[in-house]
């Protein structure tokens, strides 16, 4: 099953292997922001629609997942 792509920016739908949906990871404890609400919503918008822009983790988790 191909999941539902309409949505989902020309950029990112031609780049590598669409059906996997793989993105962008942001590490969220490598990023800060003057504002703290500002931090939040730009994660909460790159983790939107099941993640279409890319997916957050911490840093231990992205080296954790590289072991």
């Amino acid at each position: 099953m191909v999941p539902d792509l309409s949505d989902c920016p020309p950029a990112k739908r031609l780049r590598g292997k669409p059906s996997m949906r793989i993105g962008d990871i942001l590490a969220e404890d490598a990023t800060e922001s003057y504002f703290p609400e500002f931090k939040k919503a730009a994660l909460d918008m790159i983790r939107a629609q099941g993640a279409i822009v890319g997916w957050t983790a911490t840093v231990d988790q992205i080296a954790g997942a590289l072991r």
